[in-house]
């Protein structure tokens, strides 16, 4: 039998994490790869994003406006990323953004 799961985790602050040691997106491996018989997790494009170039996966900063992808706790747009392909997290660090992790 198969299980895949996708969680969202909203209003998350911008900063979390560290760019070598204590990356936000190690730290969530490790709570998820914890859970029993969890064989997989992502984070955003996930092993898509090996499809891609890097210039395309790359999720570029824009000014705010009602399209961003990161908005506040009242849902009023912040710097503004024109894709969320790295799932919230850039360089090991919370962007702001939905953090989106797919488990399997």
């Amino acid at each position: 039998m198969l299980g895949i799961i996708t969680t969202v985790c909203k209003n998350v602050p911008a900063g979390l994490g560290e760019p070598c040691f204590d990356k936000l997106e190690a730290m969530l491996a490790h709570a998820m790869l914890s859970i029993p018989a969890t064989k997989g997790f992502e984070i955003g494009s996930g092993f898509e994003g090996t499809k891609m170039r890097g210039s395309e996966h790359n999720d570029a900063f824009t000014a705010p406006n009602e399209e961003s992808k990161i908005t506040d706790k009242d849902d009023i747009p912040k710097l503004g990323l024109k894709t969320n392909n790295a799932g919230g997290t850039l360089g090991g660090i919370s962007s702001g953004g939905n953090i989106v992790r797919i488990i399997s």
